[in-house]
């Protein structure tokens, strides 16, 4: 009798471990779906000279990409590596597309621009001004 008893909890156990780790899972994908549209993403970008790199932000963008965010940049043919950098300046178009400037803190020294590439800037970061 007492390994009906037993197998009984171990099937209750099995039950709610599945169910915490559903919503464990759920929160995960939930978090993920915010951070992205939190943190503007376009592949439409190019290093230009001495470490600058231009991208275009969709117009869902346009709020919230402000001088002073940190941005990640990865470079065609450096794509194993990730380039921090700031928004430098930024410039909203008639098509409310925001075009902004960022400044790479250690551009790779043989990059031969114009270089396609893929800027990430983090929204959920305060701006900040180190220059004062």
């Amino acid at each position: 009798m007492s390994d009906t008893k037993k197998s009984t909890s171990s099937g209750n156990g099995i039950f709610v471990v599945c169910g915490i780790l559903l919503i464990c899972i759920a929160a995960a994908y939930l978090t993920v779906v915010r951070y992205q549209r939190q943190v503007p993403s376009t592949g439409e970008a190019k290093l230009l000279y001495e470490g600058q790199v231009m991208a275009s932000f969709a117009k869902s963008s346009t709020s919230r990409v402000t001088e002073g965010m940190p941005a990640t940049v990865t470079i065609k043919g450096y794509s194993d590596q990730k380039f921090a950098g700031r928004v430098k300046l930024t410039h909203i178009e008639d098509s409310r597309e925001t075009t902004a400037i960022i400044a790479l803190e250690a551009p790779p020294a043989d990059a031969k621009p114009p270089i396609d590439c893929k800027v990430t800037v983090d929204t959920t970061a305060v701006a900040s001004n180190p220059g004062g």
